[in-house]
């Protein structure tokens, strides 16, 4: 594929968070979900909790086809279900045509920024695509070298990695991240988030667990989520033992070649920071998967379409004012 082609590949799938696998997801969580039919596009919208008695709802990596009479009818659907407690309807549409943001803008949507409520997107705008239809070789030679020399550090080092779609097997992730936690690095979610994702993942064949071991003991791990020719990297997690041997690459390298191997044709690594955004939440996470090489790219963004007004404002203000304390 041409990197146009990996690109629309990407763009127009029918991507795992708008799939009954994800909508299945929600309801041990305890979200509320609606799927409508419009003109021939399926949608998926979830209800979060926002504050107190708040609520606003998403529509995650959604929609994937954008018009000014399918953005009408949306509207128009989701006004059929809104409740007294549902602020705004916040959807990220991955696409990175200039139109199609404009057709948004138009049907009332004001997009998120930095200082917007809940300005951290539920789905990263930028992200990093390997396209499969490469060969092995060629997905090495697009690598950064330091890249390569990891790969082969781990095999030489002798890291195993292992596969499941055993639920079960989620403790080992969790106890690998809350290593990470407790180092400072990073907040993840709680346990039962995680085996929750994984159950609805894995009883439809839609999910894999890698884990990485060095003297028998799990050091890495990594989740995967799969759908419509489309293997994304969901969640990762590493401990301090031995990080030497360079674990983290090798899981990737065989996350993507199983995924080539099993007719996939897009890996998205789910996540990186804007170019030149050296401070970015996601900066610590984009260099390690820059060594991947691949293609950057950079949808248009999220959009809220403001229900009540007031408190949309008053939240706005109490959420920025929090930032400017935590710094």
């Amino acid at each position: 594929m041409t990197e146009a082609e990996a690109i629309k590949t990407f763009h127009e799938s029918k991507n795992l968070f708008q799939s009954g696998v994800w909508q299945k997801f929600q309801e041990p969580l305890g979200r509320k979900s609606y799927r409508f039919s419009i003109l021939g596009n399926d949608i998926l919208v979830i209800r979060y909790s926002l504050y107190r008695n708040w609520t606003y709802l998403f529509v995650p990596k959604g929609p994937t086809v954008i018009s000014n009479e399918l953005l009408k009818d949306l509207t128009e659907e989701v006004s059929k279900i809104k409740e007294k407690t549902d602020v705004f309807l916040r959807m990220e549409p991955p696409t990175d045509d200039e139109n199609d943001k404009k057709a948004i803008k138009q049907s009332g949507f004001k997009p998120v920024t930095d200082k917007s409520l809940l300005s951290r997107q539920i789905s990263p705008e930028n992200t990093l695509l390997i396209d499969l239809a490469l060969s092995e070789e060629e997905m090495l030679a697009q690598m950064k070298p330091k890249g390569r020399y990891n790969i082969r550090l781990a095999q030489k080092k002798g890291v195993v990695i292992k596969t499941s779609t055993d639920p079960k097997d989620i403790k080992t992730y969790v106890d690998l991240l809350q290593d990470l936690e407790s180092r400072g690095k990073y907040s993840g979610h709680p346990e039962r988030y995680y085996f929750k994702q994984f159950e609805a993942l894995s009883g439809e064949n839609a999910g894999k667990i890698y884990i990485s071991y060095f003297d028998d003991k799990p050091i890495s791990a990594a989740i995967m989520g799969y759908a419509d020719g489309v293997a994304t990297y969901l969640h990762g997690a590493s401990s301090n033992y031995h990080r030497e041997v360079m674990a983290p690459y090798l899981i990737q390298w065989q996350a993507i070649i199983d995924a080539k191997n099993n007719g996939f044709k897009v890996y998205d690594f789910w996540g990186i920071s804007p170019e030149g955004q050296s401070n970015h939440r996601l900066s610590s996470v984009t260099d390690f998967k820059l060594k991947f090489g691949g293609i950057r790219i950079a949808d248009i963004g999220s959009f809220d379409l403001v229900f009540n007004k007031k408190i949309y404002r008053s939240l706005t203000i109490l959420n920025n004012l929090k930032k400017k304390i935590k710094r």
